[in-house]
């Protein structure tokens, strides 16, 4: 092969991957309700499946609780994931309760949300109607030349907790 049919090939090479960078690069975000497929392989996609029990009870505050994470993250991940969750839920919701005063109000009222007994009495001492659960299921980097791209799933699940003692989960709302 000849230098000159080379430096074609390779300028054909860069061309391609320019143009594959920037199709992904303007991939669309496609919401979903839960179990619709996707047209688009490469979309971004957003699934909810929105209960009625939320249109009924629509909440007007909501508390963030600490992001679970199903596989190996960091702590740093787990609060950039709350602090975007309450982000979000400010444009949505009127009044919501992110992850700094979260901490704040259960130290002052001597609760742990974690434990899901406590959870009803934090929503009562808020004055704050439900909760969303982060849940962090997997996260991925990827890196090329001038590319890059992190990819989260991420589960959100909104919900008011049972009275303490019930033994219910409480009610679903999305």
């Amino acid at each position: 092969m000849d230098s000159r049919s080379f430096s074609y090939v390779r300028r054909n090479l860069c061309l391609a991957i320019l143009a594959l960078l920037t199709v992904t690069g303007c991939a669309q975000t496609e919401y979903l309700n839960q179990g619709e497929q996707s047209g688009n392989p490469m979309a971004r996609t957003v699934r909810a499946d929105l209960k009625d029990e939320f249109f009924r009870v629509a909440p007007a505050c909501v508390a963030v609780l600490p992001a679970v994470s199903v596989g190996p993250s960091s702590p740093q991940m787990a609060t950039f994931i709350e602090r975007a969750v309450a982000r979000h839920l400010s444009q949505r919701v009127p009044t919501v309760i992110g992850p700094d005063q979260r901490r704040d109000l259960a130290r002052r009222l001597t609760l742990d949300v974690s434990n899901p007994d406590d959870r009803h009495r934090f929503l009562k001492g808020a004055r704050c109607d439900a909760f969303i659960e982060p849940q962090l299921m997997a996260s991925s980097d990827d890196y090329f030349v001038i590319w890059s791209s992190r990819s989260i799933d991420l589960r959100l699940r909104m919900f008011q907790p049972s009275h303490a003692g019930d033994g219910d989960e409480g009610k679903l709302l999305w």
